[in-house]
């Protein structure tokens, strides 16, 4: 199975997104044959940009509506659950408050180019200042990074995690007994 993707067509969603085509939160007959218009508009534009040839290799084309902010803060969510994760080998967390990952969303969302241009806002304004730090050693092992967004771009905050901080040495136990 090949999954593509294409923007073909993307100027025209965004154009009738501006005059009416938007998807509205209840599904009705009306938003239907909004999207209806809508597809049948882009495949023309995709029939206009592929050779027909190309076009009668592919099993399906699916049109997708416009992302909105809740679908793009889930990407987000994904992007950072990844970070996590390698965070984790560091003994490291993170916490990026609301503020921040709506501020993400607004930096690397582009109605033209979808949520492509969010995974390079992440890689930008949040993996690159903390793996500069990282690299500068200012962060230790049991410490959470808390992440906000501040007015000008995103800060970041160690705090040792408390558990870390009143974790007796073995040897501590042994003298104290």
């Amino acid at each position: 199975m090949i999954i593509m993707t294409s923007n073909a067509g993307v100027e025209l969603i965004k154009r009738q997104s501006i005059i009416g085509f938007t998807v509205p939160k209840d599904k009705t007959k009306t938003t239907k044959n909004s999207y209806e218009q809508m597809k049948e508009k882009v495949m023309t534009e995709v029939k206009k940009t592929f050779r027909p040839e190309f076009i009668n290799r592919i099993d399906e084309i699916i049109v997708f509506h416009e992302l909105n902010e809740e679908q793009l803060r889930q990407i987000v969510d994904l992007m950072i659950k990844d970070l996590q994760d390698r965070l984790i080998e560091r003994k490291l967390t993170i916490d990026i408050s609301d503020k921040a990952k709506t501020w993400l969303v607004e930096v690397g969302y582009d109605p033209i180019y979808g949520a492509r241009p969010l995974r390079r806002a992440i890689e930008q304004h949040l993996e690159n200042p903390l793996s500069n730090s990282l690299l500068r050693g200012e962060y230790s092992p049991e410490t959470t990074i808390f992440v906000d967004c501040g007015t000008d771009g995103l800060t970041f905050t160690a705090k040792k995690n408390r558990a870390a901080i009143t974790k007796k040495h073995p040897r501590q136990e042994k003298v104290a007994n």
